[in-house]
């Protein structure tokens, strides 16, 4: 199975942003490589619009792979946020409620994509094309 991507979800303190006027931005583009991007926390919204946020990465052969970019990648935004005194929230990875199985073809044939919860922390996954969270 693969090839895999992963999303880092995670929320500031509220009324704190990213003062990025785009609803994405690539961090990492490395030639041959996954590549990382900045999302907003709402679709068709500027980051800076939202308390809440996502790394996106991929597309990584394995799913260990993407799960390790991805702890790496908490890693430094722990660091970033223990440097900076800035409050961040990532979560456990532990899905709390969300969309029933039913729930999930029903949005997906709605929308015709794949849908996955939207759960804080790191949430990797098969590539499938454009995810809905």
């Amino acid at each position: 199975m693969g090839p895999f991507r992963f999303r880092l979800r995670f929320d500031l303190l509220p009324g704190a942003n990213f003062n990025c006027p785009t609803e994405e931005l690539e961090i990492l583009s490395p030639p041959g490589g996954p590549n990382i991007r900045l999302r907003s926390g709402a679709l068709g919204t500027p980051i800076k619009n939202h308390s809440t946020a996502s790394f996106v990465g991929g597309v990584f052969s394995t799913e260990d792979e993407a799960r390790l970019a991805a702890e790496r990648l908490r890693e430094a935004l722990i660091i970033w946020a223990v440097d900076n005194q800035f409050g961040i929230n990532l979560g456990d990875g532990k899905v709390r409620g969300g969309v029933t199985e039913a729930g999930r073809a029903f949005f997906e044939g709605q929308l015709g994509k794949p849908v996955r919860n939207d759960i804080p922390g790191i949430d990797v996954y098969p590539d499938q094309g454009q995810v809905v969270f």
